[in-house]
């Protein structure tokens, strides 16, 4: 198990970026991939087979590219290119064609690269068969940014699951009716051993872009179940950091999954 992973700069969201793809619906446009929000999405125009590119405006760090909110099966593949020169060139980066392990009720897809790579362009190549029937696909939000790994993992009390908002009412017949509501994800880490460069470089950098922005956490990067434990969400409260020793700091965030 390596060190979980979070990262709250997305290169797609940021207003820098420009966005294109070779199918869109008119009213579902690419542009909506740099939303928040999972549900608004980008759908392809009557295809199961399409590719996004993203040009940054200019060599940026990347460490980590997801899709999330997407109606993709179990037959899904995808190819990630980072290039310096153009879209679609991949010379920095060119990952082939790989299964992309999404998860019945997940609609995600985490890919974590071995380092870092300064790259200005993205090409994002996705084709999925199992939706021939449908004859769509649709993705609600998609992810590039650098990551972070702090060098002391988070510690055992961990913990995570769904949460179900609906609401349940029982009648005087003893029937129980329910307003059904999407479900969503949690997870709460504390990390006990940051160094003073880790709280302020990167711990109080989370904080500071508060609890409106989104932040993706990867809590084991190397692990089988990457898909189903990574959540793209955002920082339910921020919290103080705690001293715990000379120069070693504790903080805790607790991620509630976006929709």
């Amino acid at each position: 198990m390596s060190n979980a992973a979070l990262s709250w700069i997305n290169r797609i969201a940021d207003p820098a970026t420009s966005l294109s793809a070779s199918s869109e619906v008119v009213s579902l446009p690419v542009a909506n991939l740099a939303d928040d929000h999972l549900a608004v999405k980008w759908r392809g125009n009557g295809v199961t087979a399409a590719y996004v590119d993203a040009d940054f405006g200019s060599a940026l760090p990347v460490g980590v590219v997801g899709v999330f909110g997407s109606n993709f099966t179990g037959t899904a593949t995808w190819r990630i290119l980072l290039s310096a020169v153009a879209a679609g060139a991949g010379e920095l980066l060119d990952t082939g064609v790989m299964a992309m392990n999404v998860a019945a009720g997940y609609g995600q897809a985490v890919h974590m690269l071995a380092a870092e790579i300064s790259a200005r362009y993205l090409r994002l190549e996705f084709d999925d068969p199992g939706l021939a029937s449908l004859g769509y696909f649709e993705i609600g939000a998609a992810w590039a940014g650098p990551v972070w790994q702090p060098a002391r993992n988070y510690a055992y009390e961990a913990s995570a699951g769904w949460v179900d908002p609906s609401a349940r009412t029982k009648s005087r017949g003893g029937q129980v009716y329910v307003d059904r509501r999407a479900a969503y994800r949690v997870a709460e880490l504390q990390f006990r051993g940051l160094t003073r460069a880790e709280l302020f470089n990167s711990a109080f950098e989370i904080d500071r872009v508060g609890i409106a922005s989104n932040v993706l956490l990867v809590p084991d990067p190397d692990g089988s179940y990457l898909n189903r434990e990574a959540i793209l969400g955002t920082v339910a409260e921020v919290t103080p950091a705690t001293r715990t020793a000379h120069d070693v700091f504790a903080k805790t965030w607790r991620i509630e999954e976006r929709r």
